[in-house]
């Protein structure tokens, strides 16, 4: 107790000394303090995914990341208390805080090493449970395990746990009121504690890991709430994994795994709850699974967009393409039409030039065949008159006339026929 009558005194002392926080740059700063679910522990990339770095992006801060894996109230008030981080605290404009599932599992695994090392075996330390819980092959894992159901039964309403309740509510409140004295300006909002083994309800040996963890969690976020009076806002986490339909923790019935960090879907949750509890509505960034990457929500606008676009585009594109073929199309029939006409203009000029020759010739040859005949009716007119079988009375000489009369009609009316055709062309 000496040692945190201490902490106390240099953590009111350091905030004494705290400035009046001036916020020169027009980009508001965020100071993200607490345990490993503020620093993003076993995501891929906790730049990006964690919690804090969405909330960043969709409220428009700049990050300054201090959590610490495995970070407790009273790891917290360290931290602090140094003044190391005053700048920070002074510049913030907006302080979130997460803490009190390592002070609630350190009791735990206190326990559970206190009844596993009464069996008389080799002892273990508390920080030896959790892995050798998570081994299934170490050869102490069943017995750990039995103790450590033990230690779960009543666990929440133990004395062990009240009394660890009562100091983590003092160290959170020299945490908070060390903020508020270095930077009373600073939004700080505090987050309930989740209970990460909602998805072992009813597993017949792991369920009651659950329900006592489930008790544990309500009592912590008790405390929470109580305090906010000291000038934080609660961020009510624990709601919001209880209600949703999936797991968003990492802790698995099978295989068994009792990681109780969030994954990613579970980050993306936290910044949703973050973004309601400050007002700040969320814009659906682009998406990745399905899910807006800032709060978690289905990003069905940005997709109905995405997808509204990239329909218009494909109709446009598959417009333009059938009006392309259609005039190729059209072009091709007109340039066949063309070529048609053309073909049969040659043709019906190769017909009328034939036909032209073969009447030209036939009147021809009928101008021929009339002089030949008219010479030869000369002659036999001349002969018979000659020899006076018939009396000249110029009838023969008439009829001459009349035959050469008509060949020369003929000729006529074939040209005739032929320039009328040409006319027509």
């Amino acid at each position: 107790m000496n040692v945190m009558k201490y902490l106390v005194t240099a953590a009111v002392s350091a905030a004494m000394l705290c400035s009046v926080p001036a916020f020169a740059d027009d980009t508001p700063d965020y100071l993200a303090l607490g345990d490993s679910i503020s620093a993003g522990y076993g995501l891929e990339d906790a730049e990006k995914e964690g919690f804090t770095a969405l909330l960043a992006e969709a409220a428009g801060y700049d990050l300054m990341n201090h959590a610490v894996n495995g970070n407790t109230a009273e790891g917290i008030l360290r931290q602090i208390s140094d003044g190391s981080l005053d700048e920070a605290i002074q510049e913030a404009e907006l302080i979130t805080l997460t803490c009190g599932g390592n002070d609630m599992m350190a009791l735990l695994y206190d326990k559970t090493a206190e009844i596993y090392n009464a069996t008389g075996r080799t002892p273990i330390t508390p920080d030896e449970v959790l892995p050798i819980l998570a081994d299934t092959l170490d050869r102490r894992w069943y017995f750990v395990l039995c103790a450590a159901q033990e230690a779960l039964d009543g666990f929440a309403e133990s004395e062990a746990f009240t009394a660890g309740l009562a100091v983590y509510e003092e160290n959170l409140t020299q945490v908070i009121t060390y903020l508020t004295a270095c930077n009373p300006e600073a939004k700080i909002v505090v987050a309930t504690q989740y209970n990460p083994y909602r998805s072992f309800a009813g597993h017949a040996t792991l369920g009651m890991v659950d329900t006592s963890m489930d008790a544990g969690a309500k009592r912590l976020n008790e405390v929470i709430h109580e305090n906010a009076v000291l000038g934080y806002t609660v961020a009510e986490v624990y709601d919001a994994f209880s209600a949703a339909s999936e797991n968003l923790c990492n802790a698995t019935t099978s295989p068994m795994n009792l990681d109780f960090h969030p994954n990613a879907t579970g980050h993306r949750q936290l910044a949703a709850v973050m973004l309601d509890t400050l007002g700040i509505e969320c814009g659906h960034a682009a998406s990745e699974d399905g899910f807006c990457v800032i709060c978690g929500a289905a990003a069905e606008t940005e997709t109905t967009t995405e997808e509204t676009t990239t329909e218009a585009t494909t109709t446009e594109a598959a417009t333009t393409e059938e009006t392309t073929t259609e005039t190729i199309a059209s072009e091709t029939t007109a340039t066949e039409t063309t070529a048609t006409e053309a073909t049969t203009t040659t043709e019906a000029t190769t017909t009328t030039a034939e036909s032209t020759t073969t009447e030209t010739t036939a009147a021809a040859e009928m101008t021929t065949a009339t002089e030949e005949t008219t010479a030869s009716e000369s002659e036999t007119s001349e002969t018979t008159s000659a020899s006076g079988m018939l009396p000249e009375t110029g009838y023969e000489s008439g009829y001459g006339y009349l035959i050469a009369a008509a060949a020369v009609m003929t000729v006529c009316g074939a040209l005739a026929v032929t320039a009328s055709r040409k006319e027509e062309e």
